[in-house]
């Protein structure tokens, strides 16, 4: 009943995720496959009329029918045989051609559907802040977007499938009690009882295998970005076998877990078909035994048997499909729990905030959730516009998460950021998010889209928007112009996957290039240059300190570089512990 209970909850919970247009077709849908249910009955009445036709055709000229009621004046048993033949005929192929376009309905709604909940949940996820993806594994989110949705489709697929066969199966067990209630009555409860046993047994282990399954496909996700990510490490090692026992671990379990599930799901077909055809011998047995007529016991047998085995495969797929929703329970369970995360309005969708005056810090104090320990500790600086900064110290001082917390990706846990005198950790999110489209960041390692050069400086722009001149100037700037036209297609040439065709310091200017075409009032360096040559660093940062009315932010551990910035800020151990000015640095160089 635990399982029931959860099962509904979660199938509710995905409805309440629909847009109006798709709580609309569920009703549409349903109404369809109501209507498919009643024409299994008319294909019974077809069936026995039919049947009877053939076998006795005067005991429908003789009997009040359907035929009657027609007005057909039939008086031969031929004409009896000819419109008898032509209702069923017209029956089904008119069954027939519902079914297709019935079928054709439920799968153009299901594949809607599932384009709809995968839009969404990635909609959701690139909303969330910047604490939700450092504390979320990227290989997690990767199966909810991809393998996790497509389950969620069969969940889907199986819901219609449980839904449908219940409409089938009623209309069917209303025409054979028609035919004969008391067989039809106890057949049925029979089928019943043998399925809610069966299902009262096989649910839990269907749970079971589920939960595992999907475990194993997370793991050999993560096995393959980890694999592949870190691969001329891996062949350097030489631990190939050590990774590959890892992965086929979890495909054993994954491939294990989903032989198991089919088997459970699927047997009893073959253990039910058998009773049931030996039903109806036994039945047909009987029937024969006490009839005195038997002309209609044929007619009657053939159109019982023929509801039998139609509403075997019915129940069967009741049963299938009704553990299958708990088999793929599990998956939807995660794509909800991204469903509902809280909405987000893009910080694209906001009026950029002019950065007029500064960025005021005070008092500001940092830890991560859970932990005890404060990362940043009585951070107190002001930050004029134009003024180019410098932030060095020691790896773990906080140099980092200073300047998330100025870019507003973290959140502050004491203190307060200001720009131009306006916090932009307050209640209203437009300050923040307007605040946001003020800065670009360049981190040590730059993402490299697998496009040309145009496309990847001007990062997630159309291009027929990318202003091909302002990308050259920016290059130049970035002293990547040289390099970019020694290649074939010069800017038009395709960088490849994650930059290969690049080398760490290309990639860096080209993230450099970046910044300066995207016109932000503020830059910041994460050791953004930290693969450059001492030339080169030079001469690129030097073209960044031209830039009039720009703010620099710049993390380095090379001092040499900051010598023309205003202002180096010393940090330790989560502290300011030193300011230097540019030329006080240069005398403080031995000794830091």
């Amino acid at each position: 009943m635990k399982e029931l209970t959860s099962l509904t909850h979660n199938i509710f919970k995905l409805y309440s995720v629909f847009d109006n247009k798709r709580k609309y077709q569920v009703f549409y849908v349903l109404l369809i496959n109501i209507f498919n249910g009643l024409l299994e009955y008319l294909t019974l009445f077809a069936v026995s009329l039919f049947l009877s036709s053939l076998s006795d055709p005067k005991s429908i000229i003789d009997n009040t029918n359907f035929l009657s009621k027609l007005n057909l004046n039939i008086n031969d048993d031929s004409e009896v045989v000819f419109y008898s033949t032509l209702i069923f005929s017209l029956i089904i192929l008119f069954s027939s051609i519902t079914r297709i376009i019935n079928l054709w309905i439920n799968m153009k709604y299901r594949t809607s559907l599932i384009t709809f909940l995968q839009k969404k949940s990635f909609s959701k996820i690139i909303q969330q802040n910047y604490n939700f993806h450092i504390s979320t594994n990227s290989s997690d989110l990767l199966t909810i977007l991809t393998t996790d949705i497509e389950k969620t489709n069969f969940f889907i697929e199986n819901l219609q499938t449980f839904i449908t066969s219940i409409f089938i199966g009623l209309s069917l067990i209303i025409g054979l009690v028609n035919l004969n209630a008391k067989i039809s009555l106890l057949s049925v409860l029979l089928f019943f009882i043998l399925y809610t046993f069966l299902g009262k047994y096989t649910n839990k282990s269907v749970k079971i295998f589920s939960k595992r399954e999907s475990k194993a496909n997370s793991e050999i996700i993560k096995r393959i970005i980890e694999s592949l990510g870190s691969i001329r490490e891996l062949i350097l090692s030489g631990n190939q076998s050590f990774v590959l026992n890892k992965f086929n671990n979890s495909s054993d379990s994954l491939r294990i877990n989903q032989g198991y599930n089919a088997f459970i799901t699927t047997f009893s077909r073959f253990a039910f078909e058998g009773i049931g055809l030996l039903l109806v011998a036994i039945i047909g047995y009987f029937v024969f035994n006490d009839s005195n007529n038997t002309k209609s016991v044929i007619a009657l047998l053939g159109t019982f048997a023929l509801g039998a085995l139609k509403l075997l495969p019915t129940m069967q797929s009741l049963y299938r499909s009704y553990s299958l929703l708990y088999f793929y329970e599990k998956p939807l369970e995660k794509v909800l729990k991204i469903l509902y995360l809280p909405s987000k309005i893009f910080s694209g969708n906001y009026r950029k905030k002019t950065f007029k005056e500064s960025i005021e810090i005070n008092n500001l104090y940092f830890k991560f959730p859970g932990s005890h320990n404060h990362l940043l500790k009585n951070i107190n600086l002001k930050i004029f516009k134009g003024e180019k900064i410098g932030i060095i110290g020691k790896t773990g001082s906080g140099k980092t998460t200073l300047i998330n917390l100025i870019m507003g990706l973290l959140s502050p846990t004491q203190g307060s950021i200001k720009v131009d005198k306006e916090s932009i950790f307050n209640s209203n999110r437009e300050i923040r998010n307007s605040w946001l489209k003020n800065i670009t960041l360049v981190p040590q390692e730059i993402f490299i889209y697998d496009s040309s050069i145009y496309e990847n400086i001007a990062f997630n722009i159309n291009i027929a928007d990318i202003n091909k001149k302002e990308i050259e100037k920016s290059a130049k700037l970035a002293c990547a112009h040289e390099f970019i036209m020694k290649r074939p297609y010069k800017y038009d040439s395709i960088t490849g996957e994650k930059g290969i065709n690049f080398s760490g310091g290309q990639k860096q200017r080209l993230g450099i290039a970046r910044a300066i075409y995207s016109d932000s009032a503020v830059i910041i360096l994460d050791e953004a240059t930290s693969a450059l040559d001492q030339k080169t660093e030079n001469k690129v940062i030097g073209s960044l300190l031209q830039i009039e009315d720009k703010t620099i932010i710049s993390i380095t551990h090379r001092l040499n570089t900051l010598k023309d910035f205003d202002r180096i800020i010393e940090l330790e151990n989560g502290t300011i512990k030193k300011i230097y000015r540019g030329k006080e640095l240069n005398k403080a160089n031995e000794k830091l």
